[in-house]
């Protein structure tokens, strides 16, 4: 009997296996797909007209047309990304780092890919593995490891481009004589940002690396020897606190007991009237068709039984003190 060993397949190898499948497209295949993807594409844009593959334009009004439209659209869609995952796989041995791996560069590639073929413009000619290889390329550049890996957030690249770019300028003009307005002027000027720009991303920033890990460990003040993660000691606020639930528990009770000095009907009327059992209120017209009242009965209802209630706080509080 074969080992688990055997038996397990790696899910790369089985997507670069399934990968091996699919041929790349010929130049007259890329350009068909790329057209039945964009007159999709302008089909879920609302344009007025189609321009198909044969030269015809179809007007948006033959809805059975453009959904089938649509349907070649997405077929063309995963037609131009199937047969290029072989590209990415190729491109993500190319360009990986030691330190990463294979799967996430290629994870990233296809990323890449998948952005390529939303943007792919087959009329100006070019062939689509050549501009897909441009976005693939991009996506494993952006997606290295950097210093970024040890902050709590990982920034993207083009705002850490941003903060890089701030941060030496920043380091050549502060000399501690400036003011802050003045500092971030000379910013503007160096570096073309406006200055909403510069404190957005200096403050973005400065959230971002004095955040903070839940997983990471936290002395205890009174063991030293005891660790405990952040998460264990940071408040859930979609929690109530114990207090909150204990008075609104006895405030529940105490509702519950004044109502059953009243009448059912009575009772019926308040708890449809305030939402007491289903937290939806009622209107007075709304009651008054369920019992069968006029909506000025039920509010004589509602103001005697809410004035009894009254009498009886009243009367347990003097009592109370």
């Amino acid at each position: 009997m074969p080992s688990d060993s055997h038996l397990f397949v790696d899910s790369l190898d089985l997507y670069m296996a399934q990968a091996g499948r699919h041929d790349l497209l010929t130049a007259e295949e890329e350009a068909s797909l790329g057209k039945q993807l964009k007159a999709a594409q302008a089909v879920e844009r609302g344009d007025s007209t189609i321009q198909l593959d044969s030269g015809q334009e179809l007007s948006r009004i033959e809805a059975n047309k453009l959904d089938t439209i649509k349907k070649l659209g997405r077929s063309a869609y995963d037609s131009l990304y199937v047969h290029n995952i072989r590209l990415v796989v190729h491109l993500a041995h190319t360009h990986k780092t030691e330190s990463e791996d294979l799967s996430d560069v290629v994870q990233a590639g296809n990323i890449g890919l998948g952005r390529a073929v939303e943007k792919f413009e087959p009329a100006k000619g070019f062939r689509f593995t050549t501009y897909a290889a441009w976005w693939i390329r991009q996506a494993i550049q952006r997606g290295h490891p950097d210093n970024s890996m040890l902050e709590p957030v990982r920034f993207p690249a083009h705002f850490r481009q941003d903060a890089a770019k701030i941060l030496s300028v920043l380091e050549k003009v502060d000399d501690g004589t400036l003011t802050k307005t003045e500092v971030t002027s000379r910013i503007a000027q160096q570096t073309g940002f406006s200055k909403e720009k510069i404190e957005e991303t200096a403050l973005r920033r400065w959230r971002f690396t004095h955040s903070h890990s839940l997983d990471e460990p936290i002395q205890s003040k009174f063991d030293a020897s005891r660790n405990a993660p952040l998460a264990d000691i940071v408040p859930d606020e979609t929690t109530p606190a114990p207090e909150d639930v204990a008075m609104a528990t006895s405030d529940k009770e105490d509702l519950h007991n004044r109502l059953r000095i009243l009448s059912e009907r009575d009772r019926t009327v308040i708890s449809l009237r305030y939402g007491l059992l289903d937290g939806a209120p009622r209107t007075l017209q709304d009651i008054g068709n369920q019992l069968g009242l006029t909506r000025e009965a039920i509010r004589q209802i509602e103001a005697r039984s809410l004035d009894k209630m009254r009498q009886t706080y009243q009367v347990d509080r003097q009592q109370a003190s």
